[in-house]
């Protein structure tokens, strides 16, 4: 009908405005995008995760970085008691109050549409109603929400990352999604190219075993220039918990650590 909106724009038009720079974090991460950061096992790819959830639910400054504060939602595929442990650490590490971020640990196959659909379906019932916008997805990892396929296979991994895009178009959120590297290929991610290829931005995070220092680079962005490695420490936390026989429960967070110098090339 004449009252809808036009699909198309003459040129001129759509280039009568220049476009807006928009962050979730300054220079390292846009709203509205795909993101995997690939990494061995110890590399600390779920304290990082975590670090950039809280950072952006609080919108408390990253790395000297401008943050967008939004709700966080952080869904990971195996069990929740280490998780618990490092969100705490980080809020008593910064003496933050523990706010807009929520947490699942039931992992969903998002190959299946159906289960994109559920998963969209259950985030706008738990945020109705919520006056800060939730704009920030953790899926942690990769494998644990892959379902039945093969990752190495083009067809399973285009089923993915259609998933992925659904999610991402139907929530307008940032999807985030920690992975492993290739077993013998420690420079790029696990699985099919179809995932380097799809994605909006990449990172790689490596740990020095010598330093224990972790360090990330980014290996891939769409739109803007690489922004610039870095690098942190792991930092025990003590939390104001006890187990069963009275013993302190600790965690740990990740330190800035500005005095790595970076000579590996991107």
């Amino acid at each position: 009908t004449g009252a809808e909106k036009p699909r198309f724009l003459w040129a001129d038009e759509f280039c009568a405005l220049p476009p807006m720079d928009v962050w979730s974090i300054e220079d390292y991460l846009e709203p509205d995008t795909l993101c995997v950061m690939y990494g061995d096992s110890e590399a600390y790819k779920s304290f990082l995760a975590v670090d950039l959830a809280c950072h952006i639910a609080t919108g408390k400054t990253w790395r000297s970085k401008d943050v967008t504060p939004g709700i966080a939602l952080y869904i990971a595929g195996e069990g929740g008691n280490g998780l618990r442990k490092r969100i705490k650490a980080w809020f008593e590490y910064y003496g933050e109050p523990i706010r807009n971020l929520a947490i699942s640990i039931v992992p969903l196959a998002l190959c299946d549409p159906a289960n994109v659909a559920e998963l969209v379906a259950h985030i706008e019932r738990f945020l109705k109603g919520m006056a800060v916008k939730p704009s920030h997805i953790t899926l942690d990892t990769l494998n644990t929400h892959f379902g039945d396929g093969d990752e190495n296979n083009t067809a399973d991994m285009t089923r993915f990352m259609a998933g992925l895009r659904s999610l991402r178009i139907a929530t307008g959120e940032t999807v985030f999604v920690p992975h492993h590297c290739g077993l013998a290929a420690k420079d790029r991610s696990r699985g099919s190219i179809v995932l380097h290829n799809g994605i909006d931005w990449e990172y790689r995070l490596e740990r020095s075993p010598e330093s224990q220092t972790t360090t990330l680079t980014c290996t891939k962005v769409k739109d803007h220039e690489k922004p610039a490695p870095l690098s942190w420490n792991l930092e025990t936390v003590a939390l104001p918990w006890a187990d069963g026989k009275g013993r302190p429960i600790n965690s740990a967070v990740l330190i800035p650590n500005d005095s790595v110098p970076v000579t590996k090339p991107v």
